[in-house]
């Protein structure tokens, strides 16, 4: 399960008054969960280019975060600001290995930038980005849960774009809109793949497949099949609705499964494999293309000038598991592992950007 950190879920709790010290609560607490370390400390301000110290391990962290998470960037100047800084107090607070602790990533260019400054003075240091805390966060999901609220609210409106989006004929469209201000549930709906609750006003009249349709455009869901030409596999994805457990059939209308006005659902998402690539469904066969928009939005570059970007970009663009392998370097559990890994990353990033674009998108108009 993929965990973003940005402003729209992570909450401020005193004594923290501002996002980048919630950021920093966020991280001393996942730390020392992970390392059992009672001789952590926070640095208050001025921090010295350290906000974390941990007095036995001799480690330094200094936590960067954007408000935007998965959409901003993390500033290379700031970032070798604070290395200096720490490098001036190091006879003070003595640290071997100095950690960058980000939310968000850097861009091409900032990160070969930070990289050369680290190179240059000998330094031994780390950036510890979104996809380390993602990580941790799933792993002590307990600890943090107070300060992380992924909770949306949908509007009858975004239902109803929601099924325009999933192509229904206006008739039904209409029809859908009627029942639902008749008479509304409202269906909280988890999934398995982020820690992302929708909270969608619904009629009791309409199908569990109608459910299904809502939530899956609400998420960004392509059912296309994705081809990884290098390893040659494909996999797609297969959903569902579990209520209480039970896989509930197409047909059923939601008054028919539920015993309240307010009941949960669980959206789940397969993922099927095959071992060969499969003929693209339609013309745009998106699977590396839809890999590099991605990745390289993801470090505010742009697809259009791709073949001018050094290889160093590139590379950092292609972080695992999304490096190129060869067919014959890998087991058949391997590609399948692979081609899985590859999958769950793309469905994940594209409901977080989906979600995070519209919540943006509503409060900009």
């Amino acid at each position: 399960m993929k965990y973003v950190f940005s402003a729209d879920f992570l909450k401020i709790l005193p004594p923290d008054t501002n996002f980048g010290q919630a950021w920093e609560t966020i991280c001393d607490i996942l730390l020392k969960a992970e390392f059992n370390d009672g001789s952590q400390i926070r640095l208050k301000a001025p921090d010295k280019g350290i906000d974390i110290y941990s007095q036995r391990l001799k480690n330094a962290y200094q936590c960067k975060s954007s408000e935007l998470a998965i959409r901003g960037n993390i500033d290379a100047t700031e970032c070798i600001a604070s290395i200096k800084s720490a490098l001036t107090v190091k006879g003070a607070i003595p640290w071997n290995k100095y950690f960058i602790a980000s939310n968000a990533n850097f861009t091409g260019s900032a990160f070969q930038r930070l990289q050369e400054f680290i190179k240059n003075e000998s330094l031994n240091c780390e950036i510890l980005g979104p996809d380390y805390w993602s990580d941790l966060a799933e792993k002590y999901t307990d600890k943090i849960t107070r300060y992380l609220d992924y909770r949306l609210t949908v509007t009858e409106q975004e239902v109803i774009e929601a099924f325009k989006k999933a192509r229904y004929y206006d008739q039904y469209v209409q029809q859908y809109s009627k029942e639902i201000s008749i008479e509304k549930y409202i269906v909280e709906v988890s999934n398995n793949r982020t820690p992302i609750s929708l909270r969608i006003p619904f009629s009791p009249n309409l199908t569990i497949e109608n459910l299904l349709d809502v939530v899956k455009t609400i998420l960004g869901i392509n059912m296309d099949r994705n081809n990884f030409y290098d390893i040659q596999t494909s996999a797609l994805p297969s959903i569902s609705l579990i209520f209480e457990q039970i896989k509930q059939g197409f047909s059923k209308k939601v008054g028919e499964v539920v015993s309240d006005k307010e009941p949960k659902f669980e959206f789940w998402i397969k993922i099927i494999w095959e071992d060969e690539t499969q003929k693209p469904e339609n013309d745009n066969d998106t699977n590396y293309m839809n890999l590099l928009h991605y990745k390289l939005a993801r470090h505010s570059c742009c697809i259009n000038p791709l073949i001018s970007r050094s290889r160093e970009e590139l590379m950092f663009a292609f972080e695992d598991p999304f490096m190129p392998y060869s067919r014959e370097s890998l087991t058949f559990e391997e590609r399948k592992n692979l081609t899985i890994k590859r999958t769950e990353q793309l469905l994940q990033n594209y409901i977080w950007e989906n979600v995070i674009t519209s919540k943006y998108g509503q409060e900009n108009e």
